[in-house]
């Protein structure tokens, strides 16, 4: 059985960027305990997206101390993004993370995960969840949809 302990016992910095200058980052606070079940807002800002974003996980006096581990912590991601001459999009995706991006040290290995929303209709900003055009394919049944907005 491996050592557990001896995986959180090691820094990790996670750095996220993107493939085209005019995809991005951002983020988003929302509370997932209060309120309604949408927590983010109901369309993706046309601003604002870094290219980069820096998250720190260090361990401190054995326990774990994460720049990103609020609750309240999410974000909205723009990629795929192509412009015009004038530098005018003119095509991109548009998703949302809810809560922490995920990231740890497993032996050798760096490992990563989150939970995110991808909107499939290009140029369309609109985050909330359609169930119905889950881009998730070959699925058993029903109950392993997501069932968060």
């Amino acid at each position: 059985m491996a050592n557990l302990d001896a995986a959180l016992d090691k820094d990790t910095t996670l750095t996220v960027s993107f493939s085209n200058p005019n995809d991005g980052i951002q983020v988003f606070y929302a509370y997932p305990m209060q309120g309604s079940a949408f927590r983010s807002p109901r369309f993706a800002p046309e601003t604002g997206y870094a290219t980069h974003y820096v998250m720190t996980r260090r361990m401190d006096d054995r326990s774990l101390y994460d720049d990103a581990a609020w609750e309240d912590l999410n974000y909205i991601f723009r990629v795929r993004t192509k412009c015009d001459a004038q530098g005018t999009i003119t095509n991109a995706l548009y998703g949302k993370i809810y809560g922490t991006l995920e990231h740890r040290i497993n032996g050798a290995k760096g490992v990563f995960g989150c939970t995110y929303y991808l909107n499939p209709t290009p140029n369309d900003r609109n985050l909330e969840y359609d169930p119905k055009r889950n881009l998730f394919k070959g699925l058993m049944d029903e109950n392993q949809l997501p069932r968060e907005p």
